[in-house]
């Protein structure tokens, strides 16, 4: 899938001291203020048009120019749409302000987003580039999750035995290596017992079927943390842990699975959970892509 490009007079440029610059639609940008923003991101897109989340805070300035060409400077956190106005505080590089600009929207002509620091993004992944990400049928997903015990295994470092390093749980995603040098990449944990791993590899297009893969837990070499999207990763030796089997507590892990409402549409969609540097993190697939979430 080739990344589509858009043109339009009428954009939102994010310029940031040493960063690269990223656009998105006017249109797009008012509908996340109409729908109001999520409270540290937005979207936006690079010079190849690829879509990103970009993360801002109470220091980014959002500038408004006008059809008059008159520019004014707000911040972005405080931005919101009423009757077809858009208001925001206004930027004092001096002194705080609880002054504000009013701007009909039929005057705006385009956006510019400045940053001090270079902005932190996230990237989207297209599904055509990347095959091996394991489908899973949503409400099997749920129904199975709702209706069964399930079993975490805690990484324990043999150097500080009060330390949980990792924990591998049912219906999350991973990179395993098992003494019989079986890789599995982008596998899904369908299931562990007291002893044992279920874990499936990737969904074959031409057999349209996964296999499904049964191990002791003690057979396990090497888990490789899926980072940026799944596309790097790093890998830890299970030889350097101990690995200590327990009943999950519901209430207290983040489940594999959730409804959530789009930042963008307000729609809601269904999240799976992907586990990454950052933690286990939600993608949701749709109309040719996978979505990346991380609310609350």
């Amino acid at each position: 899938m080739k990344p589509i490009l858009f043109i339009c007079s009428l954009l939102i440029s994010v310029v940031s001291f040493g960063a690269k610059t990223y656009t998105i639609p006017k249109d797009e940008m008012v509908k996340q203020i109409i729908n109001g923003l999520n409270k540290d991101k937005i979207y936006c897109y690079n010079e190849e048009g690829n879509k990103f989340w970009m993360f801002y805070n109470k220091s980014t300035i959002l500038t408004i120019k006008l059809i008059n060409n008159e520019e004014k400077e707000v911040m972005l956190h405080s931005v919101k749409y009423q009757n077809g106005i858009i208001e925001g505080l206004i930027y004092n590089v001096w002194l705080p302000t609880r002054k504000t600009h009013s701007i009909n929207v039929d005057q705006i002509e385009s956006f510019y987003i400045k940053r001090k620091f270079q902005e932190s993004v996230m990237v989207y992944a297209d599904i055509d580039s990347s095959r091996n990400l394991v489908r899973i049928k949503n409400d099997s997903l749920k129904n199975d999750y709702l209706n069964r015990e399930e079993y975490i295994i805690n990484w324990v470092s043999k150097n500080d035995p009060t330390k949980i390093n990792y924990t591998l749980r049912e219906k999350a995603c991973y990179h395993l290596v098992f003494n019989d040098n079986n890789h599995i990449d982008y596998g899904v944990v369908q299931k562990i017992t007291t002893d044992s791993i279920y874990i499936s590899k990737q969904f074959n297009d031409q057999q349209n079927q996964t296999s499904i893969y049964q191990y002791s837990i003690k057979d396990i070499k090497q888990l490789s943390l899926l980072k940026s999207g799944g596309y790097t990763y790093k890998a830890v030796n299970a030889a350097d842990y101990n690995f200590v089997t327990a009943k999950a507590d519901k209430k207290k892990l983040p489940i594999p699975y959730w409804y959530a409402s789009s930042s963008t549409t307000g729609v809601i969609e269904f999240y799976r959970s992907w586990l990454t540097d950052r933690g286990n993190i939600g993608i949701m697939e749709k109309d040719g892509k996978y979505y990346w979430y991380e609310g609350n």
